[in-house]
């Protein structure tokens, strides 16, 4: 197995003190601050927010993976929810497909590159 797949392997632990930021083909960029494991109920998990604004609270996450695939749910009073598709590339970057707003009326697609790492 390349390393760069053995690495990417995450775990939901592994997303706890790591930053997410979205770079949304034709939109925005979305940082993510993840700073507790995800939970049952909707809490304070971290911070989310346009590069441009402060960052609002993490209401609720998961984090699902296999190999080099994540699939990540967020949800924060700042940002629209999400549901994405994240493809590591790299041990710390990679591609992304998803869905805006899922299960409502007005859900539309998305897709962009992301980095991973340590949070800051």
């Amino acid at each position: 197995m390349p390393s760069h797949v053995r690495d990417a392997c995450k775990t939901n632990s592994d997303a706890v003190e790591q930053e997410l930021v979205l770079n949304i083909t034709g939109g925005p960029a979305i940082r993510y601050t993840i700073t507790s494991p995800a939970g049952d109920v909707p809490g304070s998990y971290g911070s989310a927010g346009l590069d441009s604004d402060a960052p609002g609270n993490l209401s609720f996450y998961f984090w699902t993976q296999e190999a080099y695939r994540v699939r990540f749910y967020v949800e924060s009073v700042t940002v629209i929810p999400l549901l994405l598709n994240l493809i590591f590339e790299t041990t710390d970057s990679g591609t992304f497909t998803g869905t805006g707003n899922p299960g409502t009326a007005g859900a539309f697609s998305t897709s962009g590159t992301f980095t991973f790492g340590a949070a800051p």
